[in-house]
């Protein structure tokens, strides 16, 4: 995001998906792109584990259509 996002931020305890989000559509402030490749997060220990799994391959799946 960019700095100016924390404008947005009216207290720390406030969830950013129903405080600071809600602030940036209404103020046309928010946009989105369409990834049509490939993603998966890494939240998690398992998701990091996965992911070490799939960096093995030959290619790995993000390097696939490049």
């Amino acid at each position: 995001v960019e700095p100016e996002v924390a404008n947005y931020i009216h207290d720390n305890r406030e969830p950013f998906e129903t405080g600071a989000l809600p602030r940036l559509v209404k103020d046309k402030q928010l946009s989105a792109y369409k990834h049509l490749g490939f993603f998966k997060p890494m939240d998690t220990l398992r998701e990091k584990i996965e992911l070490s799994e799939l960096a093995k391959l030959t290619p790995p799946p993000w390097l696939i259509g490049l």
